[in-house]
């Protein structure tokens, strides 16, 4: 079994190009959520991050049009 990767919250804001207060707001609302918490600092699954990035993308293409089922 494979370990999971933990990123940072900086990490996170970095790999999806968007501000730590972003980030927060995305938690507030429940979309990414954090799994792990070492006093301040709080942990969030890889996996999480990028079923989220590629659910952001494909939402994004659906509303511009390039979904494969559109003509």
């Amino acid at each position: 079994m494979v370990d999971p990767v933990w990123l940072s919250a900086d990490q996170v804001a970095e790999r999806l190009n968007i501000t730590l207060n972003h980030l927060r707001q995305l938690q507030f609302r429940k979309q990414l959520v954090w799994k792990s918490k070492v006093g301040k600092a709080v942990y969030y699954l890889e996996d999480h991050v990028v079923a989220y990035a590629d659910a952001k993308r494909v939402k994004n293409e659906v509303r511009q049009g390039k979904s494969s089922g559109r003509a």
